[in-house]
C-alpha cells in the first residue's frame, strides 16, 4: 500500500525497513517523547514487526523526494466500531520544526477518517510533550489526564471535528508551499482487504483517488 498527498509518500513498511526504524526510534529527540523510553534490541524489533505484520494494523514509512523522514501507523484498526490508535515519530532531524511533520499527521488522519471511514481516533501523548499537545488540539483532539499516571495524556478526535480543522490547515499549506491539489492518492492490490473499503468512500470522499499496484 502506498499513500501520496501533500507531496509526502507513504509506503507500507515490510522486513527490510525495520532497522532503520530502530535506530530512529532509539534516537533522543524521538525516544524520549514516548511514553515507553527504553531502547529496543535488534530481537525485539524483529518480534514487534511480526506483531504488527497484519492488516490490523498500518505502519508507513514516510518521505519526501525518497528522502525517508520517519515512520506513520494506525494501529488496533477496528473497522465495526469504526476506531484506531495513530502515531507518528520523524526520524530525520532535518524536518523538526518544518511543516512536513504537520503535513504529515493530517495525511494520516485523512487516511484513517476519509479513506476507512473511521470515527474515532484516539492516541497516548506524554503531557511535557507540549508541541504535539498543542497541534492535536488545534487539529480538534481533546485532552485527557490520566489519574493513575500523570505523565501520560489520553487524546481522542472525531471525525467530523478533524474535517472541519483540515480544510483550515489546507489554506496554510496552499499558502506556505504553492500546492493546489490536496487530493489523495492510495496505490495498492486489488487483493487488499481493505480495497473496497477505500473504494467505497471515494464518492462520498472526491479528494480520493485510488489505483491498483
Amino acid at each position: 500500500m502506498i499513500i501520496e498527498q501533500y507531496g509526502l509518500t507513504l509506503k507500507r513498511i515490510n522486513e527490510g525497513d525495520i532497522e532503520q526504524l530502530r535506530l530512529w526510534r532509539n534516537a533522543n529527540h524521538v525516544r524520549l517523547k514516548m511514553p515507553n523510553q527504553k531502547l529496543i534490541s535488534k530481537v525485539q524489533q524483529k518480534e514487534w514487526f511480526r506483531k504488527v505484520d497484519s492488516e490490523q494494523h498500518l505502519f508507513f514509512l514516510l518521505s519526501d523526494d525518497n528522502q525517508s523522514i520517519g515512520c506513520l501507523n494506525i494501529r488496533d484498526i477496528d473497522l465495526e466500531n469504526k476506531t484506531g490508535i495513530p502515531g507518528i515519530f520523524i526520524g530525520n532531524s532535518n524536518y523538526l520544526g518544518s511543516i512536513v511533520p504537520v503535513m504529515a499527521v493530517i495525511c494520516l488522519l485523512n487516511l484513517g477518517f476519509s479513506a476507512l471511514n473511521l470515527k474515532e481516533l484516539s492516541s497516548p501523548v506524554l503531557s511535557s510533550n507540549k508541541d504535539a499537545i498543542k497541534l492535536y488540539k488545534e487539529l480538534g483532539f481533546e485532552i485527557f489526564h490520566r489519574e493513575e499516571d500523570p505523565r501520560v495524556f489520553d487524546t481522542i478526535c472525531f471525525k467530523e471535528n478533524f474535517l472541519a480543522a483540515k480544510n483550515k490547515f489546507e489554506e496554510v499549506f496552499g499558502n506556505l508551499t504553492g500546492l493546489q491539489n490536496f487530493s489523495m492518492k492510495i496505490i495498492m492490490k486489488k487483493s487488499n482487504p481493505y480495497y473496497e473499503l477505500i473504494g467505497s468512500q471515494m464518492e462520498e470522499n472526491a479528494g480520493i483517488q485510488l489505483s491498483q499496484s
